[in-house]
């Protein structure tokens, strides 16, 4: 039985406005990084919005009323929140430029950490400014871990932007330690406190970077076999 193959034209979208090499991928591949980031999105906030929620929910079952979160905790959280619901709506609207992909992703991914970072704000507050360990630094690693495995990315733009994203923890610690001034009792242990916890942020850049660069590759491959000439197998 004869088996008909469809051919079509399959050109190659970088320009020089995309230098990341996205572009060079083909428009199948393309397609699986706009819905792995869209659903990375929605996991993101429901799951933002769910942690959020059950905070308040604890908190009232234990003392009987709401603790409301500051406010500068609460704007961040609600511009995280409402970032990830764009950049999920602009992905399922199929009209995504790959030029406009990179820098869209790579946004995402800071502005994600920052909101995940955010909750460590007033942590020398808490009573634990002399033994402090975990915390939503944790969170802000496993975040830069997964991101690359949704998101076929170039490594260069994945080093970028994982750093950034790493960079949002120590500068929530300083900055919160500089706003509600730094325990006596705890002396210098907190500025040790942000060095620990900031360090095995940015051993999770470079497992990303590792990561990103054979996930790319691989993409990239796929899309090189995918090609017969300047055509596309379908």
């Amino acid at each position: 039985m004869a088996e008909h193959f469809n051919i079509r034209a399959e050109s190659q979208s970088s320009t020089p406005s995309d230098p990341s090499q996205f572009g060079d991928l083909d428009s199948q591949t393309q397609r699986t990084s706009y819905n792995g980031l869209a659903a990375a999105a929605m996991i993101y906030s429901a799951a933002y919005l769910f942690a959020f929620l059950t905070d308040w929910f604890t908190q009232l079952a234990a003392d009987g009323y709401f603790h409301f979160e500051p406010l500068f905790d609460t704007v961040v959280s609600v511009v995280a929140i409402g970032y990830s619901l764009f950049v999920a709506w602009w992905c399922r609207r199929q009209k995504c430029e790959a030029c406009t992909f990179t820098p869209v992703a790579m946004s995402f991914l800071p502005i994600a950490a920052l909101g995940i970072a955010i909750q460590a704000w007033g942590w020398e507050t808490e009573g634990i400014a002399v033994n402090y360990s975990g915390g939503p630094w944790v969170w802000v690693g496993v975040w830069i871990v997964a991101f690359p495995s949704v998101v076929a990315l170039p490594p260069k733009q994945i080093l970028i932007a994982s750093s950034i994203a790493a960079a949002t923890v120590p500068v929530v610690l300083l900055t919160s330690a500089i706003a509600h001034g730094v325990p006596p009792e705890a002396g210098n242990l907190p500025w040790v406190a942000v060095a620990r916890n900031t360090i095995p942020v940015y051993i999770c850049v470079g497992v990303a970077y590792a990561s990103a660069y054979r996930v790319f590759h691989l993409a990239r491959d796929v899309s090189k076999a995918r090609r017969l000439g300047s055509y596309q197998l379908s």
